[in-house]
């Protein structure tokens, strides 16, 4: 253990994490969102080495959230006190809308008598001579456009130091408006809180603009109606896909006449396009507009657009005309499916799905859409401009022929086609789109040839089958290799490539399977295809697993087990064992835990009866040893892990007897593993089980023994060689995320952590994010990383209870308050992207509760209460779902007493009070439910409840950061 005074101790560190930057904009985001106002120079100071992208990226971050303080963010503009009340021969009569670069006004112009829309340039937006320029190019290029669909310009000019332009007033709403009504009104309960997030989809804080300065963010108010209230009048305009197309074609006329004389939007988005009583669709705000190059390819630095509908070419800061093409198709889709386009997740993930293309669909979302129109969309929002409409006139030309029943010129992908685009915009399989094409062009072709030729001509059919066969084969080895086989086979790492990992791939995949039955059908082979459409089946539950898509890789793997058994014959024992413990992996995950150890007994035994027959079969004694690792897992993913105190007895009786046993169980599969990694013919996956198995052994609890430290050597050694020899391999660079990760700060004491502890979760934390950027559609990853920065958050606060000086205290709350902003971040996106798994809103609940803590300790109160509350009522809800009950009541009781707290400190007593009363409310129901378990609450630290009200403030205990958990779920 370090010494105190030793140059190396932990509190004589500077801050022990550096976070980075988009850790910093969480924290600066939810000040924010909770009314504060951060100086943006205050967190250049506190992190010198980030000064420079903060002053960059804050402000526009700070106008996306709201533009509250424009003198320091440049975000949505505002006037404030200095708002003039006439302009030379305008009167201003009221506010309608407002953005990064201007607010709009609608004025009377006293010498005509007519209402206007009048656009400022603030003041002191003047000293920046690039909002000027920009501001002056608006108005030079809307005013040399004369067109219906077009919001007019009238003039410019400058008055009392504010610079202008006045438009004509449109009497209508913006198609953001109706896109929010119709969404809010949808059936789906997951659309409406999509659509409820902000006044506006296009206005959400996901729907990220990336100008710089924001001078395409103007949102037009209702100028007739409240925002809350659209009128009927307009609504009937969107009623149908007819009337929606109608407007696309007023849209995309517009595009046409701005894109001849060299105009380029560069933000069509529902909020730009205006629509009024009449049904007269209008395109406002140029903000962003240039001029399109000579080639139609334009290049800047300057990314700019809206995010939800920027174009994949927009990322390589290219613009063209199909960009705004792109930006119709989304709105135009939107409208029809009545639901967000791009799902509103984080930037990375949102960023992720525009540049691949992976937009479902608008029939799979709404079946009733007619065909024409979704060939028509789904043209104008591809991935790749060559496959888009080259012409705005062209996407009006379908549009109108669709509305007149007449054949139109788009035409439907085929699957075929479908995948080839799909291979070439997916980085994972560029490298295999030729090979891919080539194998699907070749089954096609044998499937349309050779299997439609007379009796006479059966020899050339059947070899026609053997070489369509082999292509199928071929397809889903490539796109889900067997790494035990790639391994053992290839003398290079390069010769093993990831299996493609999305949902897409594995519907793809699954819906080639038909083509071994049509094989089947035609050359009577009946047995030999349906064993191929059982190992299909296999790959496909394979990539629904790795993707957390527990039901549909369960449906899977049942089916091609089903086959194996009708054809016993064909199927040997390992083959189904290995099915019979994926099947129990599923039943883990779905806490159905009888169920998974059964189906691990059946794969046991069946192993065992071929091994005494022939015990000379590697392959075997490996999936024995895997079998005997499945059977020591207890805890499914998400499930709360209950750790007991000091002195205190187990929470659950069996819980000694079931460790003794799942120790004995992995210590078989490590006598099975050990003498087959020193075999002669020894493959990777030899040595990645052994390694999962001696780190299953190790204590968590923190210092380590020295048999446990030697033994954590070994493991770190056998994953940096795999991880080295094998670089492409996700499982192995995940093996060594939870080899750094695997202490529990929770259970050691504060003296005890180390500097080693902290470099460990570093270490963790480094290798998840990069896992996480390269896979960003495996949970599993996004899972270890959140895991990472909550036992990160808990060793730096256990940190503070040492001799630190208040300056370290600060620093070590700064940093867990980062870490803990993260793993709420990355747990609601897992929240978001599975709504039916009750265990995701348990941890977000719990990491607003302990970053709530923490805020607490360090004086800020607003956004501690705004996080508890929140937490509080996500509890709640899940009390009232088959969730795990005991915890969640332990959770609710921690974050009311919190919360009551908080409220006391705060002055409201009257909060205080309540909270208190529910608080005991709920204890009661704890110990009557579950009476067994509440000794836990009891001896765990924690002060018993009183039912007399809180305690007085200067008796309140502070708890300290508690983490009985350690992290979020799939924790093996």
């Amino acid at each position: 253990m370090l010494s105190p005074d030793s140059p190396h101790a932990i509190k004589n560190l500077t801050p022990p994490v550096q976070p980075d930057l988009e850790q910093i904009a969480d924290e600066f985001v939810s000040q924010l969102r909770n009314g504060e106002k951060p100086e943006i120079s205050e967190y250049a100071k506190r992190y010198p080495d980030l000064a420079s992208e903060i002053e960059e990226f804050f402000p526009a971050i700070a106008a996306l959230e709201g533009g509250k303080h424009a003198d320091q963010a440049h975000g949505k503009v505002s006037l404030g006190a200095s708002a003039p009340q006439q302009l030379g021969d305008f009167k201003i009569v009221r506010e309608i809308g407002r953005g990064g670069m201007g607010v709009v006004y609608e004025a009377i112009q006293e010498s005509l008598n007519r209402r206007v829309a009048l656009k400022l340039l603030p003041r002191h937006t003047l000293m920046d001579e690039k909002q000027l320029r920009r501001f002056r190019r608006e108005a030079e290029l809307t005013a040399s456009l004369h067109h219906t669909n077009i919001v007019p310009v009238f003039g410019v000019g400058e008055n009392s130091g504010f610079h202008y332009y006045v438009m004509q007033l449109i009497e209508g709403v913006g198609l953001d408006e109706l896109t929010q009504k119709i969404v809010v009104t949808a059936a789906d309960s997951n659309l409406k809180q999509t659509a409820a997030a902000d006044n506006s989809l296009t206005q959400a804080g996901s729907d990220t603009s990336l100008s710089n300065t924001e001078d395409s963010q103007v949102e037009f108010l209702n100028q007739s109606t409240p925002r809350d209230e659209v009128c009927p009048e307009v609504e009937k305009y969107v009623g149908s896909p007819q009337n929606i197309a109608a407007l696309g074609i007023q849209a995309a006329n517009a595009l046409q006449y701005a894109h001849d004389r060299g105009i380029l939007h560069r933000d069509i988005k529902p909020g730009n396009l205006l629509l009024d009583r009449d049904g007269l669709l209008c395109i406002t705000d140029f903000g962003l507009a240039r001029a399109a190059e000579q080639n139609d390819l334009s290049k800047s630095t300057d990314m700019a657009g809206t995010l939800g509908y920027m174009a994949p070419e927009m990322f390589r800061g290219e613009t063209c005309r199909q960009s705004d093409i792109y930006g119709l198709g989304i709105t135009l889709y939107e409208l029809l499916t009545k639901r967000p386009a791009i799902n509103r997740t984080s930037r990375h993930e949102m960023i992720d799905q525009i540049t691949r293309g992976s937009i479902p669909a608008l029939r799979r979302i709404n079946p009733e859409i007619p065909r024409d129109l979704e060939t028509i969309i789904q043209k104008a929002i591809a991935a790749d401009t060559k496959h888009r409409y080259q012409k705005a006139s062209d996407l009006a030309e379908d549009l109108n022929r669709f509305l007149e029943n007449r054949p139109i010129s788009a035409r439907r992908v085929t699957l075929f086609e479908h995948l080839w685009r799909w291979s070439r915009r997916n980085p994972a399989i560029a490298s295999l789109s030729g090979l891919a094409l080539t194998l699907l062009m070749l089954l096609g072709i044998t499937m349309a040839v050779g299997f439609e030729r007379e009796r006479q001509e059966r020899k050339r059919a059947e070899a026609s089958s053997q070489l369509a066969t082999a292509a199928l084969d071929r397809v889903f080895n490539r796109f889900v290799p067997s790494r035990a086989q790639s391994t053992e086979n290839s003398t290079s790492s390069a010769d093993y490539s990831e299996p493609v990992l999305s949902r897409e791939s594995a519907d793809l995949l699954a819906g080639l399977i038909q083509f071994y039955e049509q094989l089947a059908d035609s050359t009577g082979s009946q047995r030999e295809f349906q064993i191929k459409a059982a190992n299909a089946q296999h790959k496909v539950g394979d990539i629904h697993r790795r993707l957390a898509d527990y039901q549909s890789a369960l449906t899977a793997y049942q089916k091609s087990l089903a086959i194996y058994q009708q054809n016993p014959d064909e199927a040997n024992p390992l083959t189904i064992a290995t099915l019979f413990n994926e099947i129990g992996r599923i039943y883990w995950h779905l806490n159905q835990l009888q169920d998974a150890e059964e189906f691990y007994l059946q794969a046991v035994q069946l192993l065992k009866e071929d091994l005494a027959k022939n015990p000379d079969q590697p392959a075997v004694r490996f999936e024995l040893a895997r079998s005997y690792f499945l059977m020591s897992h207890k805890i499914r993913p998400g499930q709360v892990k209950r750790h007991p105190g000091p002195h205190q007895a187990p929470p659950f009786p069996a819980t000694e007897n079931e460790s003794e046993a799942d120790q004995a169980q992995l210590q078989q599969a490590i006598d099975l593993l050990e003498p087959l990694v020193n075999s002669e013919h020894a493959i990777p996956e030899y040595r990645y089980l052994l390694a999962l198995c001696l780190q299953e052994q190790i204590s968590d609890h923190y210092p380590q023994s020295a048999a446990d430290t030697a033994k954590q050597a070994r493991v770190h050694q056998i994953l940096e060689n795999l991880v080295k020899e094998y670089p492409h391999v996700a499982d192995y660079r995940q093996a060594v995320v939870k080899s750094y990760e695997r202490i529990e700060p929770r259970n050691t004491a504060p003296q005890d952590i180390e500097e080693s502890v902290i470099e460990s979760l570093q270490k963790a934390i480094l290798h998840a994010s990069r896992l996480v950027s390269d896979y960003p559609t495996i949970p599993e990853y996004k899972i270890s990383l959140i895991h990472a920065h909550n036992k990160l958050a808990h060793a730096l606060d256990m940190l503070t209870r040492r001799n630190a000086t208040s300056n370290e205290i600060r620093k070590y709350h700064d940093t867990a308050a980062l870490s803990l902003r993260t793993a709420i971040r990355l747990q609601r996106e897992l929240a978001n992207q599975f709504p039916d798994v009750p265990e995701h809103q348990q941890w977000l609940a719990k990491f607003e509760l302990e970053l709530g803590k923490i805020l607490h300790r360090k004086g800020s109160s607003t956004e501690a209460i705004s996080l508890l509350e929140d937490a509080v009522r996500i509890l709640e809800t899940e009390l009232k779902t088959p969730a795990d009950q005991p915890n969640i009541y332990e959770d609710l009781l921690d974050a009311t007493q919190e919360l009551s707290s908080l409220y006391q400190d705060s002055g409201d007593e009257l909060n205080s009070v309540l909270l208190w009363d529910k608080h005991n409310q709920y204890e009661a129901e704890f110990k009557s439910r579950f009476p067994d378990q509440i000794h836990r609450r009891l001896n765990d630290g924690r002060r018993p409840l009183r039912d007399d009200g809180p305690p007085p403030r200067d008796d309140r205990p502070r708890p300290p950061l508690r983490g009985r958990n350690g992290g979020p779920p799939f924790r093996r």
